[in-house]
């Protein structure tokens, strides 16, 4: 007995499982008793059924059950799904929760079930939980589908009478036409006092199909009394198949007045219908269906019960393998009666579109009889005879009607669709086409760019964006061309696009143009400006721009405000008329201080220049927040096909804002998207939860896709508090590993705004001497450079400040290096001095002097973070970090910044206490600053390390010659042997001396004195990127 338990917890599966495992294991296994079902598995549930009893309205539950392999082979677990079967409504009440599909179970082994039910309503709720498995105890391996029968009972009410009826009301169809049905039902009042029922009503948008037999209401039910009644179902002709409706019973009592009761009913009207769907290939997995296409999925065919790969549901094409020109194919596929009465088939074909096909005719007599879910197979023979696909339709008759079933070619390789191959300007303006692959192999261009026979005629056309390099399969991307200059002459040209594989042909979309008159054409960088949620009393502020698209000058006006306006106002441009030249555009800022708390504003920014109009709409919220999720967003970024999973934590916060509840109990995180999705949500506690005021909850987030592709969801966190649901959209997107080139453009002269935030704690007086001195050789290193550069410091100190925390240090609270007396102010800046304070509030710190707030306070930062410039942060501190928030908050706020500023990059550097190096290992794994520095592309250099600021020289790219950027970031880890670098198309040499370098730990190309790209060049950097990091 305890051996057989001892195996049981071994088993890797059930190692976070081990006490309910025990449990399961005796009650299941421990005598040797089960129910033993087809395939080979034993299965602790009584008639394969379960029941949620205490499953309430706010007041969720969860039951589990195992099953054993008890076979001499392994059992596939590869999929589970829950049907809901009543009501038709389809509420998600029942809810899958482990184990993680598919898996496999040797003889002996043991998984876990977890379902989940969660009632919205006190109503019936019936469902289905159906387990997908492969039996290879037999030969060949047997499908097998295991279905459990899931229910909640009706829960009773004081004053409400409980109804039984003698099937369930779903039930009804189908039925043929003009017949009728009834199902008998009673009313029984269980209570020591009569019930009356008072009204009766149907909510259908079928109400000739249903009726009831009552008495003539009102009808009283004594106590401990039953009342019978009848529902009825009748469907008709001319109606669609499925009937739906609701009864709505109203009871009073002397202690319950007005009680209600649903019951909801369901049937069918009885047809003969028909479904054709190809026997393709046999698989094992989805990653076996990529050769037809990313959409298709493994799944058990109904025909045969087989593995099959298969379309999506919705989808009725028979799909042609694909054929070269001038060869012969075949294809199989059933015939199957998909209605509720026998199918007569009297005769089927293909139109003249696929003329080229032959069926097998032998196999059946004519007509054919099918009794539902018969089915019949059909081969066919066909032949491609031009290079141009096959397309048409299958045409069956049968007693029902006739039905037309697409027929088409499967793609092969990269297939590039176009919405449209034409494009005609007719004024100046812009048009949108998409480009998607719907191949089944990713599309790598060589070349994508607007080319014209007559030599200028390109350069009235213009393409966003500039550049592609490919589209994985079924991705899709929208392509602008405008059209903006003036002329008389009509303008031809074409977008041509030419492949990697020279076997494929390029694809062109013409484009013409003509426009006479001078036009202004008004458009926005943003026609829809979000300003998000912001408390009463705070600012915020949005940039954009207005884009003069015509051939001839906008003179623009005022811009007006209507709607919600109040609290919305015109930062800049300042000076009205303003005019914006053909192909110009002129930058616009916006702020938004909401005076009240409202849920939703919406205002209006209206437009004028001459007879050009354009409106913008602008969105915000002050309402109180009282859940609060962290961050606002979660963007996985890219990740590579097959490589092990991403994972970022969310934080959800009490904010403990007026108006809230003292406490929110968190019953549920699910997903909007349910399935077939790489998100997973981990780490998560116990629900429900309850969260007293400013209390937190964090879960982890998993992404790990097995396909290419861009992938998207909602995270929802829901309360039992009315009303009071956060969302968070998360994202991703997984890539193959092919070439990869990325296209650099040299600047001049960039703008850099460096940031030191110094530490006062009393653990700093043993660094304090050592720290200035290295300082001042930074600063002296910084004073080199040719970069626009200016100097901030903000110390911890300035966090007890009256009014002013988080001001820069100093009378003079920016530094440029461009004054001669630079290096003296730096120098008496730099020492802030030591306090006796403990703690040490450094993020805090950082956080506060680059708030709004004290960005825009013109006696302290106001000027300090300038659009298009490099923020470049450097924190040093001898103690770990104290701040009262959590890390991710604010390296989320930090993040924000480029956004809202308009900055280039930002990098945070830490000289801090924890000795380790950016890449090696470290005692402190879960120091702040070492996680800051690492996610926000900076370097870590102990505190106590001699001469420390000289590891910190090395990060800087704008410490090239010439003020110039010396060093440039990929996108992707690069394998360095296949790395190859080019400036305007001339090949550069890899050399210290004279070429360039490649700094692993800084994923950066780096060029040498003698080698810098010189302004405005174009670096080109081809590599293939590392798979999963090798």
């Amino acid at each position: 007995m305890l051996s057989e338990v001892e195996h049981i917890l071994k088993n890797r599966r059930l190692r976070g499982l081990a006490f309910v495992s025990m449990l399961l294991s005796f009650m299941l296994f421990g005598c040797g008793q089960g129910q033993v079902v087809e395939p080979s598995i034993l299965i602790n549930l009584s008639e394969h059924s379960i029941h949620f009893l205490r499953c309430r309205p706010g007041h969720p539950e969860s039951k589990t059950f195992a099953i054993r392999a008890n076979g001499d082979r392994t059992i596939d677990i590869q999929s589970a799904k829950i049907i809901h079967s009543f009501p038709t409504a389809k509420e998600e009440v029942f809810s899958y929760q482990l184990p993680t599909l598919p898996t496999s179970l040797a003889k002996n082994e043991v998984t876990i079930f977890s379902i989940g039910c969660a009632s919205p309503l006190e109503d019936l709720y019936e469902g289905q939980l159906q387990i997908k498995l492969v039996d290879w105890s037999i030969k060949g391996g047997r499908p097998f589908t295991l279905r459990i029968a899931l229910k909640r009972p009706a829960l009773t009410l004081p004053g409400l009478p409980l109804y039984r009826c003698e099937q369930s009301p779903e039930t009804f169809g189908p039925l043929s036409a003009g017949k009728q049905r009834a199902i008998s039902c009673i009313f029984h009042n269980q209570e020591d006092r009569p019930v009356q029922l008072v009204n009766v009503t149907l909510t259908s948008e079928q109400k000739n199909a249903f009726s009831i037999q009552l008495p003539f209401l009102p009808v009283t039910i004594p106590a401990r009394s039953k009342l019978p009644f009848q529902l009825l179902f009748h469907p008709y002709k001319n109606a669609s198949v499925q009937f739906n409706g609701t009864w709505q019973f109203v009871f009073n009592s002397a202690s319950h007045p007005r009680r209600e009761q649903r019951i909801l009913v369901s049937g069918q009207r009885e047809v003969a219908d028909v479904r054709a769907i190809g026997l393709y290939g046999e698989c094992q997995s989805d990653k076996d269906c990529a050769t037809y296409s990313s959409s298709w999925t493994c799944r058990s065919h109904p025909y045969d019960r087989r593995l099959r790969c298969l379309p999506p549901e919705e989808d009725t094409t028979l799909w042609l393998p694909y054929l070269p020109i001038g060869e012969q194919g075949d294809i199989r596929f059933v015939l199957m009666s998909s209605g509720s009465k026998t199918l007569h088939i009297s005769r089927f074909g293909v139109n003249a579109a696929v003329k080229d096909m032959t069926f097998e005719t032998s196999l059946y007599p004519r007509p054919l009889a099918l009794s539902p879910e018969q089915s019949v197979p059909v081969k066919a023979w066909y032949q491609r005879k031009s290079k141009n696909t096959i397309k048409g339709e299958l045409w069956v008759n049968t007693n029902a009607e006739t039905r037309a079933f697409p027929v088409r070619m499967l793609p092969s390789g990269c297939v590039l669709k176009v919405s449209t191959r034409a494009l005609h300007f007719s004024e100046a303006g812009k048009q949108t086409i998409t480009l998607k692959n719907i191949g089944n192999r990713d599309c790598f261009f060589r070349d994508v760019g607007v080319v014209s026979r007559v030599k200028d005629d390109a350069t009235y056309f213009s393409m966003e964006p500039p550049t592609l390099k490919g589209l994985v399969v079924g991705e899709e991307i929208p392509l602008e061309i405008s059209f903006s200059r003036s002329t008389a002459t009509l303008r031809r040209a074409e977008v041509l696009i030419t492949f990697k594989d020279e076997r494929k042909e390029s694809l062109s979309i013409t484009l013409t143009g003509q426009s006479a008159s001078k036009v202004c054409v008004l458009t926005s960088s943003s026609l829809e400006v979000s300003m998000g949620w912001l408390p009463v009393g705070k600012q915020r502020e949005r940039s954009f721009t207005i884009q003069n698209r015509g051939s001839g000058d906008c003179v623009l006006e005022r811009p007006v405000w209507s709607g919600d306006s109040e609290g919305f106002a015109l930062v800049s441009p300042s000076v009205w008329p303003a005019t914006v030249a053909s192909g110009s555009s002129i930058s616009v800022r916006v702020a938004w201080s909401p005076k009240r708390e409202q849920s939703s504003y919406k205002a209006t920014l209206a437009w004028k220049a001459g007879a050009a109009r354009l409106e913008q709409s602008f969105s915000g919220s002050s309402q109180a927040k009282c859940l609060l999720v962290v961050p606002g967003t979660l963007d996985f970024g890219e990740q590579e096909v097959g490589c092990g999973a991403s994972v970022q934590t969310v934080h959800v916060y009490h904010t403990g804002a007026s108006g809230c509840p003292d406490s929110i109990e968190i019953y549920d995180i699910a997903w909007v998207q349910k399935g077939g999705h790489p998100f997973k949500v981990t780490k998560q506690p116990l629900l429900p939860v309850t969260l007293q005021a400013r209390e937190q909850l964090s879960v982890a987030v998993h992404f790990e896709a097995e396909k290419v592709g861009l992938f998207s969801n909602q995270l929802v966190f829901h309360s039992t508090t009315k009303g009071l649901i956060e969302q968070l959209a998360v994202k991703g997107k997984v890539v193959d590993g092919y070439e990869q080139i990325e296209t650099f453009r040299q600047i001049s002269r960039p703008k850099v705004d460096v940031l030191f935030v110094l530490d006062t704690s009393s653990k700093m007086a043993t660094y304090q001497k050592d720290v200035v001195a290295g300082l001042k050789k930074f600063a002296e290193w910084i004073h080199t450079w040719s970069s626009d550069t200016q100097v901030a410091i903000v110390s911890t100190e300035s966090l007890q400040g009256d009014g002013g925390q988080g001001c820069f240090v100093g009378s003079k609270k920016i530094l440029s290096i461009s004054d001669p007396h630079f290096l003296k102010q730096f120098e008496n800046q730099v020492r802030v001095g030591v306090t006796t304070r403990r703690e040490s509030k450094v993020l805090a710190t950082m956080e506060q002097a680059l708030s709004s707030k004290m960005l825009n306070n013109t006696k302290c930062n106001k000027g300090f973070l300038r659009k298009g410039a490099i923020l470049e942060v450097y924190v040093i501190s001898a103690t770990q970090d104290t701040s009262p928030k959590s890390i991710e908050y604010y390296i989320h706020s930090i993040k924000a910044l480029q956004k809202s500023h308009g900055l280039l990059s930002i990098r945070v550097n830490v000289v801090g206490p924890s000795i380790c190096t950016h890449d090696g290992l470290c005692p402190h794994e879960k120091s702040r600053y070492l996680r800051l520095s690492r996610l926000l592309k900076g370097v870590y250099v102990h505190i106590g390390r001699e001469l420390f600021w000289q590891g910190l020289m090395p990060l800087c790219s704008m410490c090239g010659f010439g003020g110039l950027p010396s060093s440039f970031s990929l996108s992707r880890i690069p394998r360095p042997s296949t790395l190859s670098v080019s400036v305007n198309g001339q090949r550069v040499k890899k050399s210290a001396q004279d070429g360039w370098e490649y700094f692993s730990a800084y994923n950066t190309i780096y060029f040498s004195k003698f080698a810098q790209p010189p302004y405005d060049s174009q670096i080109d950097v081809r590599y293939r990127a590392r798979t999963c990091g090798k």
